[in-house]
């Protein structure tokens, strides 16, 4: 943030608190990220960088939140709280977690039928979007979380964006368990919910443009 304000000394006095600087942008909320940790030189060390970016601060600050997205910060947290404690775990004790927190289609036809327990079957729905296979499937996951979240919580407000959040976890969970009725593999991740924050943002701001940073290999 202070390499940009470098440059762009405008930014911080227009955009105030909402400004953000992630790996994309929310109708460009700027989106970079530390690409000396991977071993590439950082981006935002040499002006010619911003050369064909937006040429005005009202470009770069289209789309800012009106509220604190405090709903969104609390998914990510949890999220990212979550995956530590599964990190702490032995890999046995991980499958275990997974196989009893994450969604299993056979179990939950299994208590449809009446062979199995109703609440085993349907509660993994909810805690399953809690859970990760790996730092990047954790981390793809928080990162549009972060980067979309914030704005489709402005329109809902923090209930119902929460309360959508967990809708469209609970629809793809459904959906995953129809089209698997016979799968005894549990499924975990928040890509579902994530998907529908997602579709919520296309939706809700169609004319937005996202500035996407391509790193070389």
């Amino acid at each position: 943030m202070r390499r940009l304000a470098k440059y762009f000394p405008q930014v911080r006095g227009k955009c105030g608190k909402n400004f953000k600087a992630t790996v994309c942008t929310n109708s460009v909320n700027f989106a970079f990220s530390r690409i000396e940790i991977i071993g590439h030189a950082n981006p935002l060390a040499s002006p010619p960088f911003f050369a064909n970016l937006p040429r005005t601060v009202t470009d770069i600050c289209e789309n800012p939140t009106r509220n604190t997205p405090y709903i969104n910060y609390a998914l990510v947290a949890a999220n990212a709280l979550i995956f530590i404690y599964e990190l702490t775990l032995s890999p046995k004790a991980q499958a275990v977690l997974a196989t009893t927190y994450g969604t299993v289609p056979l179990r939950f036809v299994h208590a449809l039928s009446g062979h199995g327990n109703f609440e085993a079957a349907v509660l993994p729905l909810f805690t399953s979007m809690f859970l990760h296979n790996g730092p990047a499937h954790l981390l793809g996951n928080m990162l549009f979380l972060w980067i979309f979240g914030d704005n489709v919580e402005d329109f809902f407000g923090h209930f119902g964006y929460f309360f959508f959040y967990v809708f469209c976890g609970l629809a793809s969970g459904l959906t995953h368990i129809a089209f698997n009725l016979h799968n005894s593999v549990p499924a975990v991740g928040a890509s579902g919910a994530i998907s529908g924050v997602l579709g919520a943002y296309m939706l809700l701001y169609p004319q937005n443009r996202i500035l996407t940073l391509i790193l070389p290999s």
